[in-house]
């Protein structure tokens, strides 16, 4: 495939943390895929899943599954949907990856990093779900 067609956003730092995670897991990386989608896929390949809903607005660990599988199908539009997921309302999207981050330098195994990741989709669906 020709470089046009990689994730402008997979050279953002945050990026680079979960393509480091994925690297340390030696998970096989495709380049023209979100590696954020490609490490929240990790977790959920090796068995985490999302939390349960504390109301009916919230989404079920299996909306989350379905979610994370669509972003990651996405491919060329992962720049689409990495903004998607810095985007929830009231909160400044570089604050939010930042914040990504942060948490993805901190971890201590790819799978907490795989966590991180999908606590913020979940965040982010919970958010979207509010209005």
């Amino acid at each position: 495939m020709p470089d046009s067609l990689l994730v402008p956003l997979n050279d953002w730092p945050v990026s680079q943390a979960a393509l480091h995670w994925l690297q340390v897991a030696k998970e096989p990386v495709d380049r023209y895929r979100s590696y954020l989608f490609q490490l929240a896929q990790f977790g959920l390949d090796n068995g985490l899943s999302g939390p349960r809903p504390l109301s009916p607005s919230q989404p079920l660990p299996e909306s989350l599954e379905q979610h994370i599988g669509l972003l990651l199908e996405v491919g060329q539009s992962g720049e689409w949907a990495n903004q998607w997921l810095f985007s929830n309302l009231g909160t400044d999207p570089e604050e939010q990856r930042d914040t990504l981050a942060i948490w993805l330098d901190e971890a201590e195994s790819p799978i907490e990093a795989a966590k991180f990741v999908m606590e913020m989709v979940h965040d982010r669906m919970v958010a979207a779900s509010s209005y």
